[in-house]
């Protein structure tokens, strides 16, 4: 599926994720931007989600509440997707330390765990008394279906306000996969043993935003300013071809393209509108009219999968750059893996 500028759809949320991971701000907004003007904006939500799962987690709630607060409390009408440009930003700037990090990877390591065959309210109240995220998850027991919805209104009634977990329950009532589903029910019990909540998001990064946007163009050539490398796609990823989606008709083009395209597509009923669709919204000529190196900012010439031959544990830990920690342990790797596929999460050479 082509975007608003001729990129994959897919490899844009790669590209997104990898931008949010390594603070790129400017090009995090630039990908988030382009899934908005593709009117993508359930894709952005979820890429948001699944990076604040593995970039994040329930130490920043804040940020989700933030946005949750913007994309569905208003009712959806942030116009142009500006605010939530902003949030995007804010995410890339916010500092990931160590701590974080580490939080990150208990997330996976408790949902990799699983829960207890026998549930037992005595253990609950002790892991609850200590704050202990990885035993409350342990004991909460198989009688809760492992559905994170059933988790997370059991989590909620432990609360005087279980309005705490209205973004979470949010994100959870999503067309996620259920792995992304289990972690933020993970995120849940997390939450519930911190020792305090956080503060409601400072927002600082609105003029950052308002200026790059004042700068950018939309709908043509040279709108696309930042490239699909790579190293920023997972393992083995199969690109399509510049052949294959590019250098098609107008019509065939839009064809295969998102809902912005779909519904320009749309406008098309006899020759008379085609000519004026092209003249407005092609403005420098459809892509099989662009040069190679043009092209080449979204799709190859010829196919050339990247393979990086690194171990699975090495990748996990590369990604928040940890060493030697005895989460990592062999017979939790494989359950973690699996999370770590369900996740997607870019490669590193």
């Amino acid at each position: 599926m082509l975007t608003r500028h001729f990129y994959e759809l897919e490899t844009v949320c790669y590209a997104l994720l990898d931008s949010l991971r390594h603070k790129r701000t400017t090009e995090a907004v630039f990908w988030a931007r382009e899934l908005v003007l593709s009117y993508e904006d359930e894709t952005l939500t979820k890429t948001m989600i699944q990076a604040w799962i593995m970039f994040m987690g329930s130490q920043r709630i804040d940020w989700l509440d933030a946005w949750f607060s913007i994309a569905c409390d208003a009712g959806g009408c942030d116009a142009g997707g500006c605010q939530r440009l902003v949030l995007v930003a804010e995410f890339s700037e916010r500092t990931i330390g160590i701590g974080q990090r580490l939080s990150c990877v208990l997330t996976f390591w408790i949902a990799s765990r699983g829960f207890s065959p026998v549930a037992s309210e005595e253990r609950v109240a002790q892991a609850l008394g200590e704050n202990d995220p990885i035993c409350l998850y342990w004991w909460l027991g198989t009688s809760y279906d492992k559905k994170p919805s059933s988790l997370l209104s059991l989590v909620s009634s432990y609360v005087d306000s279980p309005e705490l977990f209205d973004s979470l329950n949010k994100a959870v009532c999503l067309k996620l996969s259920v792995h992304l589903r289990t972690l933020l029910s993970v995120c849940a019990v997390q939450l519930l043993c911190l020792e305090s909540y956080p503060e409601p998001l400072q927002i600082t990064r609105g003029p950052l935003v308002a200026e790059l946007l004042s700068t950018w163009s939309t709908g043509k050539r040279q709108s696309r300013l930042f490239s699909i490398k790579p190293e920023m796609l997972p393992q083995g990823y199969k690109r399509i071809l510049q052949a294959d989606a590019l250098c098609e008709s107008a019509v065939k083009v839009m064809a295969q393209g998102c809902k912005f395209w779909q519904n320009i597509g749309a406008l098309i009923n006899d020759d008379s509108s085609l000519e004026s669709v092209v003249d407005t919204y092609f403005p420098d000529d459809i892509p099989d009219e662009w040069s190679v190196a043009d092209r080449a900012k979204s799709h190859p010439v010829a196919l050339d999968v990247y393979k990086v031959f690194m171990k699975p544990g090495y990748r996990i830990k590369l990604v928040w750059k940890l060493k030697h920690i005895p989460l990592f342990r062999l017979a939790m790797l494989p359950q973690i893996k699996l999370l770590f596929k369900a996740c997607s999460v870019p490669d590193r050479g």
